[in-house]
Formats: C-alpha cells, sequence, structure tokens
C-alpha cells in the first residue's frame, strides 16, 4: 500500500512541483525584496520577466544596482594591454548560493476515483513528502557581458543538475544596440514563450506537460518545451517590444545505444507586448507600489523538432520522431490575467505499431492578485490524443475509432505567509472520454475510464509548501 501511496504522489507532484528561477541570492545582490521579482514565487512580476530576459541581470547598468562589495581579479589596467594580459573581472565577497524546498500533503476523498485506485479503490491521506526537494542555487553575473546560474536538486531518489548555463550578454551591441543578441550555453529548459517556466500559479510548468511516448505506454519523458537539456541557444530582445530564442539541444535520451548524442532538437520563439512594461524593463509602465500590475498583451508563437530515445510499450529500445507547433497570449488589466495557449505534437513512433500519434492540448488560466498575499486562480488543460492507424489504440465508442481525450480542471488559492513562503490549496477534477493505452499519466491525469466510455471524477486535494532562503 506504501508503494502505491508513493506512485500517486509522484504521479501528481510531477504535475505540480515548482523550481524557481529567480532566488534569494539575487535578493541579496540587489537589496531588494522578494515581492520586486515575483508575485506568489516563482511566478515572476513583469519586472522579474525582464530581469529574467537580461540574464539575470538589472535593467540598465547592473554593475551600478549591484550593492554587494566584489572581489577583484586582476587589475583594472589590465584591460589596456589585452590580449598580453587576462581580462579582469571580479566576484563577490559571499558566496551566492541559495536553497529552497519543495514538499506536499494531498488527500485523494472519493472511492473508486482514478486516485484511489491506486490504494485498491479506497480514500487514503499521505503527508509523507512534505520535504520532497531540496533546491541549491547559485546564480549572478560574472560582468556586465557575463552571467551565470545553477540549480542542483536533491531527493529521495538522488541529485540531478537542472540548470548550468552561462550566458553571454549584448553581443555585437555596438552594431546591433542592447539586448538584441545574447548567447546561453549549457544545461537549460529551451525557452519557447516570452515567459519563464515557471509562470503558474496552479502546475509547474505552466506550458502542459503532455508525454506521448507514456501515453501510448512507453517510459519516454519527452514534452516540449521543459525537459532540461544540453543548449546552445541565441535570444535577445528588439525594439523593446519583440523577443525571439532560438537554438538546439541534445536529445531526451532515456536509454539511448550511443555515448554521444548529438544535437538532435531544434526550436524556434518569436513573440511580442503590447502596453505595459516593456520586455527588457528599461521603459516604464509599472507601477512600482503594485509590481504584479500592468496592462499589457503579449503573443507568441513557437516551434519545436525533436529526436528521443526510450523503452515502448513491449521493452523494445525506440526512436521517436517528433514536431510540435504552439502558441500563447497573456492578457492582464491591472490584477487580473488570462493565459492562454495551444499547441500540436506529432509523433512518427510513439509505441511498436510503427503508426503516428498526435496530441492537441489547450490550457487557459485565469487569476487574480486580491491581495499581495492571496491569490486565487483557476486553470483548465485539455488533451485530444487521436492515432487514426494505431491497432493499439481503440478510443472513443469502443468501435475502433482512435481519438481519446482528457479535461483537468484546477481551482487553486495561493498564500503568501511571507515574501518566501507559500502555501498553495489545490484541488484536481477530471473528465475523460476514453483513454490511450498506457492511460492518462503521461498528461498528468488520474482518470481510467475504460476505452469507449467516460468519467468525471473529483481525484485529489493538494496542499503544496514552497520555501527559499
Amino acid at each position: 500500500m506504501r508503494n502505491s501511496l508513493l506512485a500517486v504522489f509522484v504521479l501528481f507532484l510531477c504535475g505540480t512541483s515548482t523550481t524557481a528561477l529567480a532566488i534569494p541570492s539575487f535578493t541579496r545582490k540587489y537589496h531588494t525584496s522578494c515581492t520586486t521579482c515575483h508575485t506568489a514565487f516563482p511566478k515572476l512580476t513583469p519586472f522579474g520577466e525582464a530581469f529574467r530576459r537580461n540574464n539575470y541581470r538589472w535593467p540598465g547598468d547592473d554593475a551600478e544596482a549591484t550593492k554587494y562589495n566584489t572581489l577583484p581579479l586582476g587589475a583594472e589596467a589590465n584591460k589596456e594591454v589585452f590580449p598580453n594580459a587576462v581580462w579582469p573581472d571580479s566576484i563577490p565577497e559571499w558566496v551566492p548560493l541559495s536553497m529552497g524546498v519543495i514538499g506536499s500533503a494531498f488527500v485523494a476523498p472519493v472511492s473508486n476515483s482514478g486516485a484511489a485506485a491506486q490504494n485498491a479503490g479506497k480514500p487514503f491521506f499521505s503527508m509523507d513528502n512534505l520535504a520532497a526537494e531540496v533546491h541549491l542555487w547559485a546564480g549572478g553575473t560574472f560582468d556586465n557581458e557575463i552571467s551565470y546560474f545553477t540549480e542542483v536538486t536533491l531527493t529521495q531518489g538522488g541529485v540531478s543538475i537542472e540548470h548550468a548555463m552561462l550566458m553571454f550578454n549584448d553581443l555585437l551591441s555596438g552594431a546591433l544596440g542592447a539586448h538584441t543578441l545574447n548567447l546561453l550555453v549549457g544545461q537549460n529548459t529551451p525557452n519557447v514563450t516570452s515567459f519563464g517556466i515557471h509562470s503558474s500559479y496552479i502546475v509547474d510548468p505552466w506550458i502542459t506537460p503532455v508525454a506521448v511516448a507514456q501515453l501510448f505506454g512507453g517510459n519516454g519523458t519527452f514534452t516540449p518545451g521543459t525537459n532540461e537539456l544540453i543548449t546552445l541557444e541565441l535570444n535577445g530582445v528588439v525594439a523593446g517590444r519583440i523577443d525571439y530564442n532560438f537554438g538546439f539541444s541534445n536529445g531526451t535520451n532515456d536509454t539511448s545505444p550511443f555515448t554521444f548524442h548529438p544535437p538532435n532538437n531544434l526550436y524556434g520563439h518569436v513573440g511580442f507586448k503590447i502596453g505595459g512594461l516593456r520586455l527588457d524593463g528599461e521603459g516604464g509602465g509599472q507601477a512600482s507600489s503594485k509590481p504584479w500590475e500592468e496592462t499589457a498583451l503579449t503573443v507568441d508563437g513557437w516551434v519545436y523538432d525533436s529526436l528521443s530515445y526510450y523503452n515502448n510499450e513491449v521493452g523494445t529500445l525506440w526512436q521517436d520522431q517528433a514536431f510540435t507547433i504552439g502558441g500563447n497570449v497573456r492578457a492582464q488589466w491591472q490584477s487580473l490575467e488570462l493565459d492562454v495557449g495551444v499547441f500540436d505534437q506529432h509523433h512518427d513512433h510513439p509505441d511498436s505499431s510503427n503508426a503516428d500519434a498526435w496530441a492537441l492540448t489547450t490550457f487557459g488560466e485565469l487569476s487574480y492578485v486580491v491581495f499581495p498575499w492571496l491569490i486565487p486562480a483557476f486553470r483548465m488543460e485539455y488533451t485530444n490524443v487521436r492515432a487514426p492507424s494505431n491497432p493499439n489504440f481503440i478510443g472513443t465508442g469502443g468501435d475502433g475509432t482512435t481519438s481519446a481525450s482528457l479535461l483537468r480542471m484546477l481551482p487553486a488559492v495561493n498564500f503568501l505567509i511571507r515574501p518566501n513562503i507559500r502555501v498553495v490549496l489545490l484541488a484536481d477534477i477530471e473528465s475523460a472520454n476514453s483513454a490511450p493505452p498506457g492511460g492518462w499519466g503521461g498528461a498528468g491525469g488520474f482518470a481510467a475510464p475504460v476505452p469507449g466510455s467516460s468519467v468525471m471524477e473529483f481525484e485529489t486535494l493538494q496542499a503544496n509548501l514552497l520555501y527559499a532562503f
């Protein structure tokens, strides 16, 4: 029974756990509050998003905004005799480390729901994972031209490197201008929107993670725009209102036969913003007394071509080529925010049948900052899987048609107990029309209807706890 409870928890945590990309180290560096860059962390304010797009540099002159003392690494006079001396630099007097903890407790209150099925159909409560993840972060700048960010995650299952990247800023700035061309190198989540990956008040990541290989019974974990991969990326902001990212990375290799992984993933994104704070943070438009507020519209479009390796539903090593096209819109009117997104994945080998499959996913999230510490939100996620020539997939109707759909409804309330302590109360209500061969776990769902049937279930109530220092 204990293993069953843990399995349910892990499935749910994968859809709701959160990590941060703006950290307490930056609060110490600039002597500013967490709420300068965050609402309910790690959700970013418009200024926080601009800080992230600037590769963790303060808009304007980062060196002038820095408040801590630094130790020189070489004399400034070395610049005058370069290349006969190493270009000088500096480091902070203190080590720019931060730590965060993520945990969760939840209840599956309804008998015979998809979540309770993990416990022989009986309701249950679990609080065994109130400290499920510990994150160690380091971030800052070597100078105005080079930034860095690292994140190491510790769980009961081991240690992983989620981020470890260098960012070279304002390349060719003399010809192109500031913010126009940057280079990112290292382990990172490919950027496919104008916003950070953790831009939801309810789930993590913001773009709904849908692992099509898992939906068809395999162990592939690829989800477009959410995996941490070795990445080489060009990005920037043009004229303050247009941003872009273009990059390539290694494929997602769960069980790859190769010791050398070529850059198998290509992705690109373009977005533009009307109103509010400029994307580079250099202009006005944000109320300083309410840093989360602005009136603006941001529109994004993106594509992602990927290659991944995994074990399919019969345990055979498989290669899956996928192409995804998507877009999203964020409309904000002061404290009210609406996010809407859609993307469609085409996979050529999701299982052993050699048949193509498609997964269309849409999501929408509405939130309102009632008080700086109280933020209710409501999110809906819809995924439709179709594989018309796949003999393993009997979808709606049970008559050989090959389509299945899942709708998740996620109401939540965020409480900011302190600027760096957050509690989220969250419910999961699901409606499923049939199911793919591997069930709905690859789309974050618990519902488990038999082929050709439909269910609507109250799955779980969850309390998430996050704190950082």
